[in-house]
């Protein structure tokens, strides 16, 4: 078996504000590996503010691997294990569908939302067939919260589903008056609000709430069901470590009674289709936040596809 690496970096075609931070470009690794004239690639992109890991370590742990690869022993840092696991479940699939190898019943397609930064682009992504918008919040005061979300539902009325994200900005108190303000705009869930799942099961019942951050392993899952702090999960391979965790984990949280919907971490071309595959694995996974390419000015792969709301295989 051998193995190469690649560096990439991609600019937005704007800066993506969110409560973490604003993020002006995207970069990672992809790690090609070639066995009997077939060949499997995966892709390590560290999110900064989101991964255990940055960049330049990833790249460290990526190379150490392809001077001498072994496919019985992968990466441990996050970002580094999704690219090997990822480039050999490719290889290992060849023209086949890889979604068979983590899962016997992969759906054709699944729903996707459309991540929107006002009431212009939401009406867009709606007219686009989207049934399912995403805004973040937190960016500001509460006040200039309200405004942007009346506007966006304004925009796109009252049957698409409203998705607002707070990226664990707000304390408690903050949280708690955040969320009966909003109320009124009928968020379908609000993804972490606040840091910890002990404030998200003190929360819980105001509005349905999501686990984002606070959803990075098997013993988290593991703590927001023992504290039923929250009615869904939000699942991002990139930041699990690897497509099968994450199909894992989403059976897991969907047979404990858990709404899930899986997320790139604004990766590249090859992340997103690997977060496809994880997502076709999961039974009635909610719209997922897949629809991320449209964002970056290049790429190093073709866009998913995607029509009517729904990226297709």
């Amino acid at each position: 078996m051998r193995a190469s690496l690649l560096e990439w970096s991609h600019p937005f075609h704007a800066p993506l504000v969110t409560a973490a931070g604003t993020f002006s470009h995207r970069q990672g690794w992809c790690i090609t590996v070639e066995q009997d004239g077939r060949m499997g690639v995966g892709e390590g992109a560290p999110l900064p503010g989101f991964s255990e890991e940055d960049h330049a370590a990833a790249g460290r742990e990526l190379r150490a691997w392809a001077a001498a690869p072994d496919p019985t022993q992968l990466p441990a840092l996050p970002s580094a294990r999704h690219a090997v696991h990822q480039a050999l479940l490719a290889l290992r699939s060849g023209t086949s569908d890889a979604a068979l190898l983590l899962c016997d019943d992969p759906a054709a397609s699944v729903p996707v939302n459309a991540i929107v930064r006002d009431a212009t682009e939401a009406a867009e992504a709606v007219t686009q067939g989207f049934s399912t918008v995403k805004l973040k919040v937190g960016l500001g005061s509460l006040q200039q919260d309200l405004a942007r979300v009346r506007a966006v539902r304004e925009a796109i009325g009252p049957h698409i589903a409203l998705r607002l994200d707070a990226n664990a900005r707000w304390s408690l108190p903050e949280a708690e008056t955040a969320l009966s303000a909003l109320l009124p705009f009928r968020p379908q869930h609000v993804e972490q609000p606040v840091a910890s799942i002990a404030d998200l099961a003190r929360l819980r019942g105001l509005v349905p709430l999501a686990a984002d951050e606070s959803m990075r392993s098997a013993a988290d899952l593991e703590a927001l069901l023992a504290h039923q702090a929250v009615d869904a999960v939000v699942l991002k391979p990139m930041l699990l470590g690897g497509l099968d965790r994450c199909v894992a984990l989403g059976r897991l949280a969907r047979q404990e009674g858990l709404d899930v919907w899986v997320t790139t971490s604004l990766d590249g071309s090859v992340a997103r289709h690997g977060a496809l595959l994880a997502a076709r694995c999961i039974p009635d996974v909610l719209a997922c936040g897949l629809a991320t390419g449209r964002l970056l000015q290049s790429d190093h792969g073709p866009p998913l596809t995607l029509r009517h709301g729904a990226a297709w295989s």
